[in-house]
């Protein structure tokens, strides 16, 4: 006869041989940030104040016939010398011409020329630049030629050139442009002379490939960086330079309404009338700040020994 059977306690189960649950992803998951350079150089307050007073200035010289209803160049002798109002929101000059309207539209021509020597004077001073430091051979006679121009200063060879060719707006721009083209020219050679020395590029010349490919391939993309900071700089220096040329006489001619133009018509009338002076010269320093801002920032977001982590 069997005996009844003794129930045997069963092991109670290891908290290890459950698996874990699944955790649930959060309602809000948390915001990626961008690392790249637009990610960067976006969170950059002085880039975004200088980019904001661009778009500004040059959102005002386009749309100037919609926030105006004057002629910059109409004289009325029956309204000299008002003062602010509605009609004139800056006053009047001593011809009676509204110097809100001559702000206005003497912005077109400050950057007009501003844009147009930074433009030129990369192009041309990229191209010198890019011979000086990579052909040893043409180094010296080429960077000779460049100190001869530096060794003149700038508003004197402007005005020079400006006697000589005459005034307008097109010898503005070559005067301009023939001063900043040395200073274009040996940032370029000192690139070029730094990458010169660098392993992909002698590997380059080791494969056999020829001067123009080495220096379109692997030189000219490393010399865009420090060329466009460079190129902004020489923009706010040629407004700068157009100004001073138009002030004293010697710049676009007296008919065109430039921020120059502006202020050598406002000097005579200083003690009494300093708003025609002041606006035109606030006019033009916010403009060389916001482009000096702008690159200030491509340089410290550009150059890999500056850039900052943001």
């Amino acid at each position: 006869m069997t005996g009844p059977t003794s129930l045997t306690p069963t092991a109670s189960p290891r908290a290890d041989q459950f698996s874990a649950a699944p955790v649930r992803p959060p309602l809000f998951p948390d915001r990626v940030v961008r690392r790249g350079l637009f990610g960067r150089i976006g969170r950059d307050t002085a880039f975004v104040v200088g980019i904001g007073l661009i778009v500004v200035i040059v959102g005002g010289a386009v749309f100037a016939p919609l926030l105006t209803p004057h002629d910059p160049m109409m004289i009325s002798p029956t309204a000299r010398l008002r003062p602010f109002s509605t009609d004139h929101l800056f006053g009047t000059d001593r011809l009676g011409r509204d110097l809100f309207a001559r702000v206005v539209y003497g912005a077109r021509i400050s950057l007009f020329v501003g844009v147009s020597v930074a433009f030129l004077a990369a192009l041309i001073g990229l191209f010198i630049g890019l011979v000086s430091g990579y052909v040893r051979a043409l180094d010296g006679l080429i960077m000779r030629s460049m100190d001869a121009l530096m060794s003149i200063p700038g508003i004197l060879l402007a005005i020079a050139m400006m006697a000589l060719f005459g005034s307008s707006v097109s010898n503005v721009i070559i005067s301009i442009t023939l001063v900043e083209i040395p200073r274009v020219a040996r940032l370029v050679r000192g690139v070029v002379l730094s990458l010169r020395e660098q392993v992909f590029v002698e590997a380059a010349v080791t494969s056999g490939n020829s001067s123009s490919r080495i220096i379109l391939r692997h030189i000219l993309p490393n010399t865009m960086a420090p060329l466009i900071v460079q190129a902004s700089y020489v923009c706010a220096s040629a407004m700068l330079t157009e100004s001073i040329l138009s002030f004293i006489g010697a710049g676009v001619p007296v008919t065109v309404p430039s921020w120059g133009n502006v202020m050598a018509d406002g000097r005579a009338l200083w003690q009494i009338r300093p708003s025609m002076i002041f606006v035109p010269a606030v006019a033009l320093s916010l403009t060389i700040l916001a482009i000096n801002l702008v690159g200030d920032s491509l340089r410290d977001h550009l150059d890999p020994r500056l850039n900052r982590k943001i």
